[in-house]
């Protein structure tokens, strides 16, 4: 029996919020999360899939197994106690809204929505989650 070993740090990228546009997604293998300097919670994902681009300072793209950190945001904050380490994650940014109350109340709020896998993929829960339906009306 072999040993195996899991690489701790290394290269990571970063995407402020700003930066998304509405409907950019990643999908990944949440790996856990890390405080930052601000004591707020970042989220590690191990990537699969992405629909935007990003290349760190080497013009080295971010691809399939690498690992992307998303910063703090109140949206994803509130789903992460949800999230197991190894599950895959999907994190769609949709837009900045003006928070109407609490003690951040006329601040801009970045939101996401966040999509936790349920099973293995037989192509119906991609077809349900884009809102198609397959069954046959006739």
């Amino acid at each position: 029996m072999g040993r195996r070993f899991r690489q701790l740090g290394g290269e990571c990228w970063f995407r402020p919020w700003k930066e998304w546009d509405v409907e950019e997604f990643v999908i990944g293998k949440f790996l856990g999360t890390r405080e930052d300097q601000y004591g707020k919670t970042n989220v590690e994902l191990e990537v699969e899939e992405v629909n935007f681009d990003l290349v760190n300072q080497n013009d080295n793209p971010l691809t399939k197994g690498k690992k992307l950190v998303l910063n703090s945001c109140g949206a994803l904050d509130n789903k992460v106690d949800e999230f197991e380490k190894g599950m895959f994650v999907r994190v769609e940014y949709t837009g900045e809204i003006t928070l109407t109350k609490g003690p951040y109340k006329g601040k801009k709020a970045h939101t996401v929505e966040v999509f936790i896998e349920e099973g293995e993929d037989s192509g119906e829960a991609m077809d349900s989650f884009n809102g198609e339906d397959d069954s046959d009306d006739l």
